[in-house]
């Protein structure tokens, strides 16, 4: 039966105890986008670290193209052994939570956010504050 098995690990990444003023998990930093996911098992090599960026919601079509079930059109998420294959997408992660915005693309990792403390760039009526992370 193990032979036979897709084993796959991975874990939330837990409270932020206020380590990043008051963004705690709805930000785009490392320690909210952050997790580990292990996979093993029919169709994975073992001892290879994937830097492409993937999701939780990859694990189901995952699994279910594995196991030989159809993968339903509805279906966003991305089959991690062709992540494992090809390597680097164009736009991993994007979230908008009320002004804020962010974006992992190409090695920088983009934030906008309406700013906290005054500083920032003027857009219409709004301040926006840049934050730009080189992540290569």
């Amino acid at each position: 039966m193990y032979e036979d098995s897709i084993i796959i690990f991975t874990s939330d990444h837990g409270c932020h105890f206020r380590t990043r003023n008051r963004e705690y998990k709805r930000s785009c930093h490392e320690a909210a986008i952050r997790i580990p996911l292990i996979t093993k098992g029919i169709g994975f090599n073992g001892g290879k670290i994937v830097k492409e960026l993937v999701s939780l919601i990859d694990i189901l079509p995952t699994l279910l193209k594995a196991t030989g079930i159809e993968i339903p059109n509805e279906n966003v998420g991305r089959i991690l052994k062709v992540i494992e294959d090809i390597g680097e997408s164009d736009l991993f992660a994007e979230r908008k939570i009320g002004e804020l915005l962010c974006l992992w693309i190409h090695g920088l990792k983009i934030g906008l956010a309406g700013s906290q403390n005054g500083f920032g760039m003027k857009l219409g009526s709004f301040l926006i504050e840049v934050i730009c992370y080189l992540l290569v």
